[in-house]
């Protein structure tokens, strides 16, 4: 009983000393890159700011190195403690990143500071810096070519859709085009206001939303590499319906995926659609018993959040932001931000009890 006890509390301590040095290195580094804004700032005579800025960084650095330094001997680092290690980071690193908005008075309330902070900390990516290396290669690769047919797809059904609502050609193509590039890498620029375009270029907004870009790449969203996972494994699964006695097995770009792979993809994606319903649900609650928003905006909040997009449709739409949001209802979305941008599993593995346990 002693020795496991003991064990225990070894395995504990060893994850906690983890958690120490990653979120001390983290802190630290956020904390000279601070410095560096407030370098700007006295380059360009703000010298209120940069003494705010300043401050931040001097207490984010400082708190990073007693972090950092309280942990005599490193422990390697384990797969949960990974995961683990990763999600408070970035939690952590949210709650340092509002400070310099607090010091100078830029933005004075919390919320709106956390909310500004995870927005900027979660932005996004779209090119794979493989496909600029070898293009030829990339171009045989199955995942670019169902990401660049869903992105083709989607900017020509959405220009053809523009021109029937008597836009000229030219501006339909380049509204549609640019449009559909930024939702599905999710980079959230826009330069037509697709909240006013009908309901269903306004559904397909929203679907290129969820799927995302590709393996590898700092974008949001489903990623196109699990989709066509996805879609290859219920293929195979109507075909076991009519051949049971059939051998099936799911490859990608000619390779046979490992069932452990297929699976983790499944669960992902099942993961995926919990967080977006229940998050839905949720900041939809809080919006309306708090007599604001609707249903168009909160849904598309929350995909937008979840996919670190930006921008929604109705009153979060591209020619809106999201100040109207209520204060539990930004901290719900932050949260979400977070999540999406770590890929779901390391923020929810903090709450499962077993990772905290010898």
């Amino acid at each position: 009983m002693k020795l496991t006890s003991a064990v225990g509390w070894q395995g504990r301590r060893g994850m906690f000393t983890s958690l120490l040095l990653v979120t001390g290195v983290t802190a630290i580094a956020v904390g000279l890159m601070m410095l560096l804004a407030a370098g700007v700032s006295l380059l360009y005579g703000e010298f209120s700011d940069a003494r705010g800025i300043g401050a931040a960084a001097a207490v984010t650095v400082a708190t990073g190195g007693l972090l950092r330094w309280s942990v005599h001997k490193p422990t390697a680092l384990t797969t949960r403690s990974g995961f683990a290690g990763v999600g408070v980071a970035w939690l952590m690193m949210s709650a340092w990143g509002t400070l310099p908005y607090l010091f100078t008075g830029a933005i004075p309330d919390v919320t709106n500071a956390v909310f500004e902070t995870v927005s900027g900390f979660t932005t996004t990516g779209a090119l794979h810096y493989r496909a600029l290396l070898n293009p030829r290669r990339y171009l045989a690769n199955e995942e670019f070519r169902v990401y660049l047919l869903v992105v083709t797809a989607a900017a020509a059904w959405l220009t053809i859709a523009l021109a029937n609502q008597e836009t000229a050609w030219e501006q339909a193509v380049r509204e549609g085009v640019f449009t559909a590039v930024s939702m599905v890498t999710t980079t959230g620029y826009s330069t037509a206001d697709f909240g006013s375009w009908m309901p269903p270029m306004q559904l397909l907004v929203l679907t290129l939303m969820t799927l995302g870009g590709m393996a590898g790449s700092t974008a949001g969203g489903i990623k196109s590499f699990r989709i066509k996972v996805l879609l290859h494994t219920a293929l195979t699964e109507l075909r076991r319906v009519i051949h049971p006695r059939g051998m099936f097995i799911i490859r990608l770009d000619g390779r046979p995926l490992p069932t452990h792979i297929i699976r983790g993809i499944v669960s992902y994606f099942v993961m995926y659609l919990f967080l977006l319903t229940a998050g839905a649900l949720a900041f939809i609650t809080i919006e309306f018993a708090l007599g604001s928003s609707d249903l168009v905006t909160s849904a598309s909040a929350v995909v937008a959040s979840l996919g670190n997009i930006g921008p929604g449709l109705g009153e979060v739409g591209p020619t809106a932001n999201y100040a109207l949001v209520s204060p539990p209802g930004k901290w719900l979305l932050s949260l979400l931000m977070i999540v999406g941008r770590l890929e779901i599993l390391p923020i929810l593995v903090l709450a499962m009890p077993s990772v905290w346990r010898k």
